[in-house]
């Protein structure tokens, strides 16, 4: 998690002086282990990450991957979904794999391109 971390925050100092990274940088960069990583952050019995913990929101975009990762482990208090007026015909399913989880509409605004902007969050499944 920390080679992670240091790969952002070189990342943001490249950004912000836009230039090209040093050797040591390409080094911190190559580090990089992307959202692997994540499972252990929610280990609470892993010690090592304890510091890195803090109370508050996680919110991301664009990795499905990760989002059902947190989905199948009940960490996900709400999802977020954008609709795009479009049928694409192909690509990867957000849940594929995924046992079946009823969700609750919360919020949802119509944006004036057409695109849905809709919360969910997880319902209890029927257990009768």
């Amino acid at each position: 998690m920390q080679a992670n971390i240091a790969a952002i925050q070189t990342l943001r100092l490249l950004q912000q002086q836009q230039r090209p990274a040093s050797a040591q940088e390409q080094q911190a960069l190559a580090r990089w282990s992307g959202c692997r990583a994540v499972p252990a952050v929610f280990d609470a019995s892993d010690t090592r990450l304890a510091a890195e913990r803090t109370e508050g929101d996680i919110q991301m975009s664009g990795s499905a991957t990760t989002a059902r990762w947190l989905f199948a482990n009940g960490l996900l208090d709400e999802l977020r979904l954008l609709v795009h007026p479009i049928v694409v015909g192909r690509g990867q399913r957000l849940f594929e794999n995924s046992p079946t989880q009823p969700l609750k509409l919360v919020s949802s605004e119509t944006f004036a391109t057409g695109v849905l902007n809709l919360a969910y969050t997880p319902e209890a499944a029927d257990t009768a």
